[in-house]
């Protein structure tokens, strides 16, 4: 077992405890989604089965226990079986016990079921394993609740693998033979791929696969070529089990809450960046740097430090670094391309792992036409010396990695994990299945531990499009991408764009791409994205219905656990009479909170906000901050008034004299923002106050340059 796995077990488990001793009172079953883990039972050789659906509880945010004893298991509302429950998995005591928690109300969920005592209560008289099965469609005509987010037509129907390439098969699926159940979703070829049965008070899922097979294996780029575009479109193949799961918990559990995957009341974070890995790009990436600068866009750029020639290109790093420096100083963030951006980085026969201690004198890999590969390079010399290099030539903190021509290495997840990288954006959203960030493994292996690295897969990548693109038609390309934002959006996934800054129409794309985004973004840099996500992770809480309308919410007791993003929602919450959220000590927290789709809240936390009135859980109370804080070039100010009113923005140097007056006029009721960059003020820290009609609020800014 893994010791951050641990960590996290244990500090979850002190957190149940109010949850626990509210069901010795009541009597009802515990909230959090039980992972009932059968690895050891089921003596598979790896947990990749756990670690599929560990994934999958992640990314839908909810709180989750992990067992492998009915007895434990049974005490909660939502039970998921982790892998295959087969002939011999429980003993006829532990299927008996499960077959009365299903019968008084529990909802129990399985993969690839295959056990006959137990085929009364799935609802089927039997299996059949076949491997010719390329497409899961789901019965969306049924008007399941499980369903509630499966809304698109490639939600819908999903890819299993591409005929075309393998059409011997691809991994072994089981179709099912109803009897009582009811079918929600059908293979290709029309068998049955997954049952519901009612059974006395609960119900059961039953799925005809391994979701190692849906999850993971994509993820590290090992599936049946799944995806049904490369890039630049919509494929939510992996993604539509964890919002299956989810809607299972949201409607079995009232009231349920779960960690969102978007800072604050966002919809979608967008992140742009850019690989900046030809004398063209290093000519023209200054356009773009003034442009995000401008409007308060903290792009990533991979820059590729190639110092020498060869047989493909020239040594174009030396002489630009002081545009690369220009970039920086604009406030955009660096990220490593590699060193040379070979073709053939992906081939260990070509580059082997090497080792740590690479410099830019000792390290000289050079392409030769004559016999056409690399020569002299590591997979450690491209990640060791490229990092290093902008770290000193550049003062940047280089923390974020992709790869030239998306090349994958097996073993740089390994590289990157020690040499102190945190992210990695070198597949595409589409060719690994999902729009969410998830850990790699160490060499791309099931039987490997995961590694600290992140991988955050990119949405679009414009050159892909190149042939369809030019400057006369790029609205019209423009244009189906933001309906493909939309459909990512609306599952609160992450939008990636990669664009190479080689040429000025590409600029006008994009700037025609933020003028025209779907409503609910937030502007962020992929490092801060991934330090979100990894807040978003490591945040532990527990929630608990005091009577029938109010709700509980317990976080850890330092606020500096919860980042200044986070957020939650509350299923039905609007429905709530009131929402409590208390630290372990039994403290009072505040917090703000937001409509939700239909009858659900959104509520987020900004720690380390003194003198800033804040919502106490309520709705209606006026509220003024600035985001980020402390921040480097510009800041965004929000506040929300609740009437119409004339309001005086000011801002004050630490002697409080007025600097400047940002706003002094009359406004409706409703959020506003503001973007502010401070053209002449130093390092330091400032004061800001918010008079509106109904009282005055006041925060304080930090200024770091």
């Amino acid at each position: 077992m893994k010791p951050n796995f641990i960590k996290n077990s244990l500090v979850y488990l002190l957190m149940l405890f109010v949850t626990i001793g509210s069901f010795a009172q009541t009597g009802t079953r515990l909230r959090p989604i039980v992972l009932f883990d059968l690895t050891t039972r089921n003596g598979e050789e790896t947990d990749a089965n756990f670690e599929s659906f560990k994934h999958m509880a992640l990314l839908g945010g909810m709180q989750y226990v992990v067992t492998s004893d009915v007895s434990v298991a049974t005490q909660y509302n939502v039970v998921v079986c982790t892998s295959i429950i087969d002939n011999g998995t429980f003993t006829v005591a532990e299927e008996d016990s499960l077959k009365s928690f299903v019968n008084h109300g529990g909802v129990l969920i399985a993969a690839s079921f295959h056990n006959a005592s137990m085929n009364t209560l799935f609802g089927v008289s039997g299996s059949a394993l076949l491997n010719n099965r390329f497409s899961m469609k789901w019965n969306w005509q049924g008007g399941d609740f499980s369903m509630r987010w499966l809304d698109d037509a490639f939600e819908r129907t999903i890819s299993l693998g591409d005929s075309l390439i393998y059409p011997s098969g691809v991994m072994y699926t089981r179709s099912y033979t109803t009897t009582t159940a009811s079918v929600i979703a059908r293979y290709g070829d029309n068998l049955v791929a997954a049952v519901k049965n009612n059974y006395g008070q609960g119900c059961v899922y039953a799925f005809g696969f391994d979701f190692l097979d849906i999850i993971l294996l994509p993820q590290m780029n090992y599936d049946y070529e799944a995806q049904r575009n490369y890039s630049n479109n919509f494929e939510p193949s992996a993604d539509v089990f964890f919002l299956f799961i989810k809607a299972v918990y949201a409607h079995c559990t009232p009231y349920a809450t779960w960690k969102h995957t978007v800072p604050f009341d966002k919809h979608y974070p967008i992140m742009m960046t850019h690989d900046v890995d030809a004398v063209t790009s290093m000519d023209t990436m200054h356009y773009y740097a003034s442009y995000e600068s401008s409007h308060q866009i903290k792009a990533t750029y991979f820059i590729t430090t190639r110092y020498f020639n060869d047989d493909i290109d020239v040594d174009y790093y030396p002489g630009n670094i002081s545009k690369i420096n220009y970039v920086h100083s604009q406030g955009q963030t660096i990220g490593s391309h590699s060193v040379g951006h070979f073709p053939d980085f992906n081939l260990s026969s070509v580059f082997p792992e090497g080792g740590p201690g690479n410099t830019q004198a000792s390290y000289s890999p050079h392409y030769s036409i004559a016999s056409g590969k690399t020569i002299g390079g590591s997979v450690f010399g491209e990640c060791e010396v490229s990092k290093n290099l902008l770290n000193t030539d550049i003062g940047a903190n280089v923390r974020s990695f992709r790869s030239g021509y998306l090349a994958y290495p097996q073993v740089l997840p390994d590289v990157l994990d020690s040499l102190g990288y945190s992210y990695n954006s070198s597949y595409t959203a589409n060719d690994v299945l999902t729009n969410f960030p998830y850990f790699e493994y160490k060499s791309l292996s099931l039987f490997n531990h995961q590694t600290k690295i992140r991988e955050i897969p990119i949405s679009f990548d414009v050159d892909y499009a190149t042939d369809a693109l030019s400057p006369s038609n790029y609205t019209t390309v423009a244009n189906h991408w933001l309906q493909i934002i939309q459909k990512i959006a609306n599952n609160y996934g992450s939008v990636v764009f990669l664009i190479h800054p080689t040429e000025y129409y590409k600029l006008t794309l994009q700037q025609y791409i933020y003028t025209n985004l779907p409503t609910g973004y937030i502007k962020m840099d992929l490092a801060e994205f991934g330090d979100y996500w990894k807040a978003r992770e490591d945040f532990h809480f527990t929630d608990v219905m005091l009577n029938d309308s109010v709700l509980q919410i317990t976080v850890p007791d330092t606020l500096a656990n919860i980042s200044d993003k986070l957020s939650l929602i509350v299923n039905d919450g609007q429905l709530l009479s009131s929402i409590v959220v208390k630290n372990q000590s039994g403290a009072t927290l505040s917090f703000y909170q937001t409509n939700w789709e239909t009858t659900d809240l959104c509520i987020y936390f900004y720690p380390n906000t003194t003198g800033i009135n804040e919502i106490k859980n309520s709705k209606g109370t006026e509220y003024v901050r600035n985001y980020p804080n402390p921040f480097r070039n510009s800041t965004t100010f929000e506040y929300l008034l609740t009437e119409k009113s004339h309001v005086k923005l000011q801002l004050f140097d630490g002697a409080y004299r007025e600097i400047a007056c940002l706003v002094n006029q009359i406004e409706a009721a409703g959020i506003h923002q503001l973007n502010y960059t401070p053209e002449h003020l130093n390092s330091g820290v400032y004061f800001y106050t918010l008079t509106t009609s109904t009282g005055r609020y006041s925060g304080k800014l930090v200024l770091i340059k």
